[in-house]
């Protein structure tokens, strides 16, 4: 018997398409997997338009499958392991890099419904983020991304109820604020020991007008030798990737200003003076930052059909594990936190605890309403933790400071009294 022969994979692609068309001309429901299996097929063939045009039917399939699996009304949940299987295959054997491919559009569309997925991260190294960031709907030369974000992908996707194209731009930015902090490791190039983040000075107080102060935790940087092995200032280095800069600063021992132990608020704070080089740069990228005047509610309000309240969510921008930027925006309920409702906190240290995929490196990150995307902490550690306001047990969680009384500790340690909401 003589083996039959493989059939030319050309011939496989225009297979999938004519399956794909037929069951379309028919009146049935595609599936999600045809649209993705057709995306491929297209991507063979050359026709990336087309190709692009089957993600954006894939995705919109995926979210009508997942509000029919949910009953309807618009609020099923689309799981990440789709969208990265896809990703995955665009990016490793089809090759396409947003920076150079000519259908960068399919990636763009993967990556943010990748971010808004249930379950879905992204990390993003320093030129995807910025790549990331120039792409706007009304960018010039833009008008497929743009249709395909005002079309069906604005619907696609969302913990909290659908989130477009422009709520993931506005979280995407806040990573302009966000630094590494590094410092020379033993074979003389950048090692990354943490996070840091900016904060806008009138946020904080009025004296600091203008200013830009940084901040991180003690246990990365510190001059306290009790705080080991934490870096020291003048020996410890700050490296925005997303702001556009090519070099990394020092925080030299004059700029801090204050540092409280891992055992109370855990911060290190610099002020960077307004003569640095990098000082404007640096203003306009902190200048979004909003600081919360209180923690939000555990559970928000009914937002299902069965009337069953959401649990609040925390975002968390930061470098885990040293690595490139990731930004945490599913899986991160807000457990719990030492907040008494209606009393203004003093400087005591109040904690936060939260679900979120952070690792070695997050330390210092910023951690974000997700409602308001306004400041409510700074994260500093995870793992098994007592459970909160006097409640028996443990539980896995991690664990941020409560940024209002942390900036209450440290405007008294400055003598200029308690913080005050801005405006």
């Amino acid at each position: 018997m003589i083996a039959a022969l493989p059939e030319p994979a050309e011939e496989i692609a225009r297979g999938i398409l004519a399956r794909v068309g037929k069951t379309a001309e028919a009146g049935k429901a595609v599936m999600a997997w045809d649209h993705a299996s057709a995306a491929e097929a297209h991507a063979y063939l050359g026709d990336w338009d087309a190709a692009a045009a089957s993600i954006r039917a894939y995705l919109a399939r995926l979210k009508d499958e997942a509000d029919a699996e949910a009953g309807g009304a618009g609020l099923g949940q689309v799981n990440a392991f789709a969208i990265n299987g896809t990703y995955r295959q665009f990016t490793e054997v089809w090759g396409v890099n947003p920076a150079s491919h000519p259908c960068a559009e399919i990636i763009n569309l993967l990556r943010y419904a990748l971010m808004a997925a249930e379950g879905g991260s992204v990390t993003l190294d320093a030129a995807q983020t910025q790549h990331l960031l120039a792409v706007a709907p009304e960018s010039a030369g833009d008008e497929n991304l743009q249709a395909a974000l005002q079309g069906s992908y604005e619907k696609v996707f969302g913990a909290e109820g659908p989130m477009g194209f422009k709520r993931l731009m506005d979280i995407l930015a806040y990573s302009r604020l966000v630094a590494r902090v590094v410092t020379d490791s033993s074979r003389g190039n950048d090692r990354t020991v943490g996070t840091a983040f900016l904060l806008p000075g009138e946020q904080v107080h009025t004296s600091f007008a203008g200013r830009v102060l940084v901040l991180t935790n003690a246990h990365v940087i510190s001059p306290d030798h009790a705080e080991r092995p934490a870096t020291v200032p003048g020996e410890a280095r700050i490296r925005f990737d997303t702001a556009g800069f090519d070099d990394a600063f020092s925080l030299e021992p004059e700029m801090m200003r204050w540092t409280s132990p891992k055992r109370e608020h855990d911060v290190t704070v610099f002020l960077l003076p307004d003569t640095h080089a990098r000082h404007a740069d640096l203003r306009a990228a902190a200048s979004r930052l909003k600081i919360a005047p209180g923690l939000p509610p555990l559970m928000q309000r009914a937002v299902d059909p069965k009337g069953q309240p959401k649990p609040t969510r925390v975002y968390i921008i930061g470098h885990p594990m040293g690595e490139d930027l990731s930004f945490s925006l599913n899986d991160n309920d807000l457990l719990d936190h030492e907040n008494v409702y209606g009393i203004d906190p003093g400087p005591e240290p109040r904690r936060i605890h939260y679900l979120a995929p952070t690792e070695p490196g997050s330390s210092g990150s910023p951690v974000f309403n997700s409602r308001t995307m306004e400041l409510i902490g700074l994260h500093h550690w995870g793992g098994e933790a007592p459970r909160l306001n006097g409640k028996p047990g443990t539980y896995f969680a991690n664990e941020g400071l409560w940024i209002r009384p942390l900036l209450n500790a440290f405007l008294l340690s400055q003598n200029l009294g308690l913080w005050t909401k801005p405006g």
